[in-house]
């Protein structure tokens, strides 16, 4: 740290680790204490640590390497098995800001390999937004094209020809405790494969297989060595799942040919989606041959996929389509199954929870924003005791509690998916309802519009909040292509349209005209009263 141009020389001893920030915050008690302890654990693994590791053989601390194991339940399970709670490992302090300082040299040899692969998780500038926005993309795109295989009496009359099997597939590949099965030789292929220096690979293979769990319940206390997986909780961890990541897209392309994952595969962290589009029936049969051989990948490196939870979505349009369809599944246990291989099928479903959205290939917008908005309710259920306590809180800052867990958890997804009309009436009804039962103003009483109660509260109406939220998705997009190689997939000029286009729908959408009971209320033609709805008038 070096000291600002504006700080003032004052008399320090030598080695004095307060020389390395400004005057004014060596005598701030709020501020310079915690700058002065920092800089001392700084100098003291600098020369205590590192310059140890430079000149002999590096060794871990115990106290590094050990994680205190603690449960945390999962959502929707009993929390009677250990199949319900997921571990969380607590982990030493200095440790893990050692493990960012390792963590920092190996993503600068993983992102060369991602500059051109839709993997969105663990890296800079990408997110969940990106991962979703390739999804939601590529279901339109095969709605459209399905739909397109649809001949009305006219076009027929008028010669338009249809293809003889048209749609698409995807593939969502749930693997089953997918960090805790990587295997410490597959780990170390993947360092060797994205060309980790021996140096640094040899310390975070040592420091891997430091690694003990600690288990603490009623005054006892166990250690446990481990012989496989990357515990979850350590800074080093996201990013040595990405080098696993590199290495499973290397072996896929092996079998499947260059470039084939830039086309066929989104990832975010553990999931993975893998999408064709279909324009024959050939194309249908080598779609099937390649998810076989993507299972057959991750199995054998020791991965476990799970056939129950792992779902295909598969839309089969045009004249071939029934009979295609009836050869290439079957049922299995009253469902019905795509057939991968002669002992492997995966159950098809008409949707699917994908990153907390819904995909599909048919109303994929009405489906995502009814699966957020029964999220929301579930959060505005947790949180109501809070939210309707008048006397502890005042309104306006009920408000913002409500504003900072229950209106992203509904937005969530949405800048990805887009909104038909109908979800975003759906959508305005039940947050204006909310908020409504918060402030104690229900409509009936008051007698209030909605355009007059969110005026009276200080409140955007819910899809101007939404157009707003688009609008920062896209300026963080333009931001970053000046930061950017023009390869990068995150500057994909179709994700980028794509994104456009979502804001331009969802401005469509908050107009008052569109907005249904926002602002066009029916007024009653004897006492001149408004209503929201021809039935209530």
């Amino acid at each position: 740290m070096n000291a600002s141009p504006r700080s003032t020389t004052t008399s320090t001893t030598p080695g004095d680790p307060t020389t390395y920030f400004p005057a004014n915050l060596r005598y701030t008690p709020s501020r310079g204490v915690w700058l002065l302890q920092k800089l001392c654990d700084a100098f003291q693994l600098e020369r205590g640590l590192l310059q140890t590791w430079r000149q002999e053989e590096a060794s871990i601390p115990v106290a590094w390497a050990d994680a205190w194991l603690t449960f945390l339940q999962k959502p929707h399970k009993a929390g009677n098995s250990p199949q319900h709670l997921r571990p969380i490992a607590l982990l030493d302090p200095v440790g893990k800001a050692v493990t960012g300082i390792l963590r920092q040299q190996l993503d600068a040899r993983i992102m060369p390999h991602m500059v051109t692969q839709h993997q969105y998780g663990y890296l800079p500038s990408r997110s969940v937004q990106q991962a979703l926005g390739r999804a939601f993309m590529h279901c339109r795109a095969v709605r459209d094209l399905s739909q397109a295989q649809r001949r009305s009496l006219y076009e027929q009359k008028a010669g338009n020809q249809t293809r003889g099997c048209a749609g698409g597939m995807q593939l969502s590949i749930d693997l089953t405790q997918a960090f805790d099965r990587v295997s410490r030789g597959l780990l170390e292929t993947a360092l060797i494969y994205i060309g980790v220096p021996l140096d640094l690979r040899s310390l975070l293979l040592r420091w891997v297989h430091a690694v003990h769990y600690v288990v603490q319940r009623e005054g006892h206390q166990q250690r446990f060595g481990t012989t496989q997986g990357i515990r979850q909780g350590c800074r080093l961890s996201p990013s040595l799942w990405n080098c696993v990541v590199i290495y499973l897209t290397h072996l896929l392309e092996q079998r499947l040919g260059t470039e084939w994952c830039r086309q066929h595969q989104v990832g975010y962290a553990d999931d993975n989606l893998f999408q064709w589009t279909f324009r024959n029936r050939d194309e249908v049969t080598q779609a099937i041959h390649e998810a076989g051989i993507i299972i057959d990948v991750f199995e054998g490196n020791g991965l476990l996929v799970s056939k129950d939870k792992t779902a295909i979505l598969l839309r089969l349009a045009g004249p071939q389509a029934t009979a295609l369809r009836r050869k290439i599944t079957k049922r299995v246990e009253g469902h019905c199954h795509l057939v991968l291989g002669p002992d492997l099928t995966l159950p098809l479903k008409a949707k699917h929870v994908y990153l907390g959205a819904i995909i599909s290939f048919d109303r994929f917008e009405e489906y995502t924003a009814d699966h957020r908005c029964q999220a929301g309710i579930a959060t505005y259920q947790r949180l109501r005791k809070h939210l309707h306590s008048k006397r502890a809180w005042p309104l306006h800052k009920r408000i913002r509690l409500w504003k900072a867990y229950v209106l992203p958890t509904v937005f969530y997804a949405l800048t990805a998916s887009g909104l038909t009309s109908n979800g975003a009436a759906r959508l305005r009804i039940e947050l204006v309802r909310q908020l409504r039962a918060i402030a104690g103003r229900p409509r009936h009483i008051t007698l209030e519009s909605d355009t007059q109660f969110l005026d009276s509260i200080g409140m955007e109406p819910p899809l101007q909040i939404l157009v707003q939220r688009q609008k920062r998705v896209l300026e963080k997009t333009y931001s970053l292509q000046g930061c950017l190689s023009a390869h990068d997939v995150r500057l994909d000029p179709a994700l980028l349209e794509h994104e456009t286009n979502i804001l331009q729908h969802f401005q469509e959408l908050a107009q008052p005209t569109n907005a249904t009971g926002a602002g066009a209320d029916l007024p009653c033609p004897d006492c001149g009263q408004c209503f929201p709805t021809e039935a209530s008038l």
